[in-house]
């Protein structure tokens, strides 16, 4: 009883004791508790009076009845006398008053009681049925596309968006009791209006995902503009997912997008080298080192490689030079112990040349061979990465 939410009304019935205290189970109850114009008496119970704090809308319970006033007495009947035997003696028999049901039952009850007025009376409607009529004998089973998920309910809702019931028998209340007996739609469907199947959204639009409620993505190879209309993604994006957006569009590795709300996308000067790519925008897509509109201008302490085709640190520079700034060392110290011996060594030295000549200029070229490769190698690393 306490899942009652709204209303609760026995006006202008033909009750004649005392307000039972299992009304005060009623706690949720907000909108209406009325039992005006009957022939109730005794006093209201303090658990049904806690209610009038939560009723916001109509409270009428003394009105027409006889609140205050002593109950009378109920009408009994005398013992039954047993003759007198050897048995033991049998105490009175009770005798069963029967309890007149109400004229009717509000919506969210049914009528529930023999001919004779006695049985349960006004009982709620069950999960999965409701009923919204006066003196209805039964509650409906909820039909095609809706659920009654509590007890006590005086229509059916429908589904839940995203979510639809087939069932079209409606014979059945459990399977309109909760929300889960509302099947979520697959993806690229939506529900129709009455919740009763589901319907394809129109290309290019989509949905992200199964139990959707509208179709408010773009499929594949699409984007969703400011305009909430779906355009095909430029060159150089990656849509291969669906609900792509115009403000986190992926761009790939060699292009170049300037600012969120850009619809272009270009080729980056230097290719892939410069431009890394990602679902950002601007200097956010350049390499490391590189900056600007394509990502063509060197960051502070990096220089421009025109073999690699990409900005690299300041610090390469010295990696290169070293080697050559030992060798040009080591041929400076040569030179001039080989200096300094013809000086002094000339008649020696003119001689040794002249008979070693032509051994000696093989071996100038050979290193003037050394020197070339060295530099093409050197170069090669920088421009391929072969380091």
């Amino acid at each position: 009883m306490s899942k009652f939410e709204y209303w609760f009304d026995l006006s202008s019935n033909r009750f004649t004791r005392a307000i039972p205290t299992q009304l005060g189970r009623f706690t949720k109850l907000t909108h209406t508790f009325e039992l005006n114009n009957n022939q109730i008496c005794g006093e209201v119970p303090t658990e049904v009076q806690a209610l009038s704090n939560n009723v916001n809308n109509y409270w009428q319970v003394t009105t027409g009845n006889d609140i205050g006033t002593d109950c009378p007495s109920l009408p009994t009947q005398p013992p039954t006398m047993v003759p007198e035997t050897s048995s033991p003696t049998l105490g009175p028999t009770a005798t069963v008053v029967p309890t007149l049901a109400p004229t009717y039952c509000g919506p969210g009850f049914f009528e529930d009681y023999d001919s004779d007025g006695t049985g349960r009376g006004c009982v709620l409607c069950p999960m999965g049925k409701s009923n919204g009529l006066q003196s209805a004998p039964i509650c409906t089973v909820c039909g095609a596309g809706k659920i009654a998920a509590q007890e006590g309910s005086v229509s059916c809702e429908l589904c839940p968006g995203g979510r639809f019931n087939a069932d079209t028998d409606a014979t059945d209340a459990s399977r309109h009791d909760s929300v889960e007996d509302c099947t979520e739609s697959p993806a690229g469907y939506t529900p129709n209006a009455a919740r009763t199947s589901y319907e394809k959204c129109v290309s290019p639009f989509t949905t992200r995902g199964e139990g959707s409620a509208m179709c408010d993505a773009c499929e594949a190879l699409h984007y969703m503009n400011e305009d909430g209309e779906c355009a095909s993604c430029p060159d150089g994006t990656n849509c291969d997912s669906v609900g792509n957006e115009l403000g986190s569009l992926w761009v790939e590795h060699g292009y170049f997008r300037a600012t969120v709300q850009s619809t272009k996308v270009y080729p980056c000067t230097f290719g892939a080298a410069a431009c890394a790519g990602g679902n950002t925008t601007g200097d956010g897509l350049c390499s490391d080192g590189h900056e600007g509109l394509l990502c063509d201008s060197c960051q502070e302490s990096y220089y421009y490689d025109s073999y690699a085709m990409e900005c690299l640190t300041c610090s390469n520079t010295a990696q290169v030079a070293a080697p050559l700034i030992v060798i040009g060392t080591i041929a400076l110290v040569v030179g001039g112990v080989i200096a300094y011996n013809y000086k002094y060594n000339y008649d020696f030295w003119t001689a040794y040349f002249e008979e070693h000549k032509e051994r000696l200029f093989m071996q100038m070229n050979q290193g003037t061979m050394v020197m070339v490769t060295w530099q093409i190698v050197t170069g090669l690393g920088q421009a391929y990465s072969f380091r």
